[in-house]
Order: structure tokens, then C-alpha cells, then sequence
């Protein structure tokens, strides 16, 4: 039994490690996928900024990743809110991008963030948006805008169907053999407390039959057959034990 309960432990904790393992590996190819796309609708927004307004490229790559949940872009150029919010809000839903979002508008003369509005992606009402929030300014002194992702995770983990199914069955497989384990354990107490009950039956049946068989083999000796006090102190001594 300790060898199974050993071996069954040991294939459990294995099964356990490879599904975290898996799932933190799946998580994060979310997440890279996540951060890739990201960078592509931002990327394509850009351009077409530049090219509405004219402006000269800022850079290569004029997307900036400062955390993992805030993406700056620039622009080179002044910037409308309402032309931002629709490409953004266009570029996100091209590449399946549900995670609610806030953008800001980086103000050169007051050197803040300002202009932005917090979208919810579902089709939920303005009472239940989230409160924006002050975006954090970035070290440029140029012309760009900020969008920040909120529940990215709880986002991430929502498209993890099978991985999170197969956790749960997993969750429930365990519950399973630790509630037989507990079973078995408690039915091997049970079955040695039945067989110490059954010895010491079996003990206590031997003393008196021991006694019965020796009074009994006593009688029939001849010496003792004639004797009828000796007789009559053994029946006594067999009726006893009985």
C-alpha cells in the first residue's frame, strides 16, 4: 500500500508540474501574441496619422513598450482625439483585441497627458466604465500618445479554454485520489482493528476449550473414573469453563 500511495503521489505531482508547466508556457504565448498584435494596431494607427496629417515618419519603429501594459507611439505631428480614438478603436477590433484600454495625448505645452478616454471594447453602457486614469509621461518632448490595457491577464486567461478545462479535470482527478486514498486508509484501520477483535475472540474461546479438553481427557483415566469426588470437582471444572 505505501508503495502505492507513493507511486500514485509521485505521477500526480508529475502530471501537476507539466500542466502548470504548460499553462504558464501557453500563458505567456498569449501574452507575446497579446503584446505582437498590440504593437501591430499601434504600428498601422501611426501611419495612418502621419499620413493624415502629413508629418514626416518619427522612427523606424515608433512604438514603445514601456511596461507591460503601457504602449507609447509617436507621431510627430498634432494629434485628434476623435480621429485616435476610431483608429484605435478599428485597428484593435481587426486583430481581435477585447482587452479594455485608455489613451492619452501627450500635451507639448502643458507637457502632460491629456485628451484620452477609457474604452470598453463589449458592448457595455458609459455607467460601467472604469474611472481614467492619469497616464504616466513619457521622456519625449515630441508629439505621441499613450494607451494603457487594463485585466490584460483576466483577458489572456478568459481565451485559455481547453488549458483551463483540462486544469479543472486535473483539479478534480487529485480530489478523487486523495478522497480514495483517505478511503483505503481508513478501511485498512478498520480491517486491523476486525482482526485484532477476531484474535482476541479467538484467544479468549482458546482458554476454556483448553480446560473442557483437559478436564475431559482427565475423567477417562482409569485412576480417576472410580474417584467420584474427583469426577464430580472436574464435571464442575467442565460445566464452568462452558
Amino acid at each position: 500500500l505505501r508503495i502505492v500511495i507513493v507511486l500514485a503521489a509521485f505521477s500526480i505531482a508529475g502530471i501537476t508540474a507539466t500542466q502548470i508547466y504548460w499553462v504558464r508556457k501557453a500563458f505567456n504565448l498569449k501574452e507575446n501574441q497579446f503584446n505582437h498584435d498590440v504593437v501591430a494596431s499601434l504600428t498601422s494607427v501611426a501611419e495612418k496619422i502621419i499620413e493624415i496629417g502629413r508629418t514626416p515618419s518619427a522612427a523606424n519603429n515608433p512604438v514603445r513598450q514601456l511596461s507591460t501594459n503601457y504602449f507609447v507611439v509617436l507621431v510627430n505631428g498634432p494629434i485628434d482625439s476623435n480621429v485616435l480614438e476610431f483608429l484605435l478603436q478599428t485597428e484593435f477590433e481587426k486583430r481581435n483585441i477585447t482587452a479594455n484600454f485608455e489613451y492619452g495625448i501627450y500635451d507639448c505645452a502643458e507637457k502632460c497627458m491629456a485628451g484620452g478616454n477609457s474604452i470598453t471594447p463589449q458592448k457595455i453602457s458609459n455607467s460601467n466604465l472604469t474611472q481614467i486614469s492619469e497616464l504616466p509621461t513619457w521622456n519625449n518632448d515630441g508629439y505621441y500618445f499613450g494607451v494603457m490595457f487594463s485585466g490584460v491577464e483576466a483577458n489572456l486567461i478568459s481565451q485559455m479554454g481547453i488549458w483551463g478545462f483540462s486544469s479543472i479535470v486535473l483539479l478534480i482527478v487529485i480530489f478523487f485520489f486523495v478522497y480514495t486514498l483517505l478511503v483505503i486508509l481508513r478501511q485498512r484501520r478498520l480491517s486491523e482493528i476486525q482482526k485484532d477483535f477476531i484474535n482476541n475472540m479467538t484467544h479468549e474461546f482458546k482458554t476454556p476449550i483448553a480446560t473442557i479438553s483437559l478436564a475431559a481427557d482427565t475423567i477417562t483415566n482409569p485412576k480417576v473414573i472410580n474417584d467420584e469426588a474427583r469426577i464430580r470437582h472436574f464435571i464442575s471444572m467442565i460445566k464452568k469453563e462452558n
